[in-house]
């Protein structure tokens, strides 16, 4: 904040923890890429039927965390404390197959607040905001594509890496980006088709799909909050730094704090 210096946090930092007290005198903005783990999409959306369900995986979305979304107060009225931080989305410029989703979304902001009362509950509320889909997926008009999409499904991304220089001369090719969205126009057809009666009895609607994806979006977050609880409660006392281990302050593997909050369930 003092003299605008950009800079990058060091590789080895990429998984500590930063007070977000920092915004308000070193930083004036800070970016991050989160990771979502366990995002699929499944064909068809209900869960009472028969489907398919794609994995999608390295999804991850930039955000930045600025002082505007951070408010920290100690002893309001009737309670112990009232804390909260959030971010705002930063939209991808890498060509994706989804059109709307982490990484996808071309405004938005998600806020975590944390009230905590006098016998020690702490509610949390998690406000989320976002523009609406025009489109949900990206369906390439290039065939080559069709292929890098297919090989990256496939492979689960792994094979990405060794696709990474035939997909840049791809793209390079005239309308080697241009896509098109077929869901929402479909929608439309089926709904005219049967005078709305795909929306009205079987949820076939824009308005459908924007509840799911809420739902879905809630179900993340929700499991995330979660395993949250879990490493907050192999600490004794979070207020003592000679108690915190260093796996949580400077960031260990992320696989090994799975293991270590998998092998603390197991031992109850």
């Amino acid at each position: 904040r003092a003299d605008g210096m950009v800079g990058k946090f060091c590789e080895q930092d990429a998984y500590a923890v930063i007070d977000v007290r920092e915004l308000f005198d070193t930083y004036e903005w800070v970016v991050a890429k989160v990771n979502i783990f366990n995002f699929n999409v499944r064909l068809p959306t209900d869960p009472t039927r028969a489907g398919i369900q794609i994995p999608l995986s390295n999804e991850s979305v930039n955000v930045i965390l600025h002082r505007d979304l951070v408010h920290i107060q100690n002893n309001p009225d009737g309670i112990s404390g009232e804390y909260s931080f959030g971010y705002a989305t930063l939209k991808s410029t890498t060509p994706s197959f989804l059109a709307y989703g982490p990484g996808e979304f071309e405004a938005g902001f998600q806020i975590f607040e944390f009230k905590v009362q006098e016998d020690g509950t702490v509610r949390v509320r998690m406000p989320f905001c976002v523009n609406q889909p025009t489109r949900l997926i990206n369906v390439p008009l290039n065939p080559l594509e069709w292929g890098l999409q297919t090989a990256g499904l496939f492979t689960v991304g792994r094979a990405k890496p060794w696709l990474a220089r035939l997909e840049q001369a791809i793209r390079r090719l005239p309308f080697g980006t241009a896509s098109f969205g077929p869901v929402f126009p479909l929608i439309s057809l089926l709904n005219w088709l049967s005078a709305g009666v795909a929306a009205r009895d079987y949820c076939i609607s824009k308005e459908g799909l924007e509840k799911i994806l809420l739902m879905k979006h809630y179900d993340l977050y929700y499991t995330m909050l979660m395993g949250t609880l879990l490493t907050w409660r192999q600490v004794e006392d979070w207020s003592n730094p000679e108690t915190v281990p260093a796996w949580v302050t400077e960031g260990a593997d992320v696989t090994n704090v799975e293991a270590r909050i998998a092998e603390s369930v197991s031992r109850g």
